[in-house]
């Protein structure tokens, strides 16, 4: 999977490398569906003692809420464009998967264990207009994937074509996974949806936003 740019230091990290700060690199790249639909993958490495990567989801060029997720320890949460991210760098390095959440208050986050898991080759399509459509690509031989993403209530699914399962919920997490199959072209479409839509509202000011990664 691919996704839409190369991978590119964040403007902060041009400006810390500049003052010899000796701080994480961040980098990031993504895929853009448009609509205001855009994910990002956010990458960090240290280049010192420094061992704390810190950005805010702006300088990504995120405008509205999205679910941060990270790749490596399975932990998340909502965050808005002026929050700064805490993300600890464990082993050398830390992932995220910057999912935005659409009007229908659901993050898509996609192929579940793929690195670039919106990758075009995998989720051509991606809209939302209060529900969440997903249209998903298999490969030759692929019998199913695990779609995966957050939702404040369980989400009703649906398929189009293909076929789906509701495979489960968590309510601590508040993160659900989907098993998709195929049609006879090789695709699936499918739809999430929630009672009571709405997009989580952010604090009256930024903060700095950890998890226990």
């Amino acid at each position: 999977m691919e996704p839409d740019a190369p991978l590119a230091p964040l403007d902060s990290s041009f400006l810390d490398d500049a003052q010899s700060l000796a701080k994480p690199m961040v980098a990031s790249t993504y895929t853009d569906f448009g609509h205001g639909l855009r994910a990002y993958y956010v990458f960090a490495y240290p280049q010192g003692g420094d061992t704390r990567a810190e950005f805010q989801l702006s300088g990504l060029g995120v405008q509205g809420m999205s679910y941060v997720y990270s790749y490596f320890t399975g932990s998340g949460y909502v965050a808005g464009p002026g929050d700064v991210i805490d993300a600890p760098i464990v082993d050398g390095r830390s992932y995220l998967i910057v999912a935005p959440v659409g009007p229908s208050g659901i993050a898509v986050l996609g192929d579940k264990g793929q690195f670039v898991s919106l990758g075009k080759k995998r989720v051509p399509a991606l809209e939302d207009d209060g529900v969440a459509r997903v249209t998903v690509a298999f490969a030759d031989g692929e019998g199913s994937r695990i779609l995966h993403g957050y939702s404040p209530a369980p989400p009703a699914v649906s398929a189009q074509s293909g076929s789906v399962q509701f495979l489960s919920y968590q309510a601590d997490t508040r993160r659900f996974t989907v098993k998709v199959k195929p049609g006879a072209d090789g695709t699936a479409v499918i739809s999430l949806s929630q009672p009571g839509k709405g997009v989580p509202v952010p604090g009256t000011h930024a903060g700095t936003r950890s998890a226990t990664w």
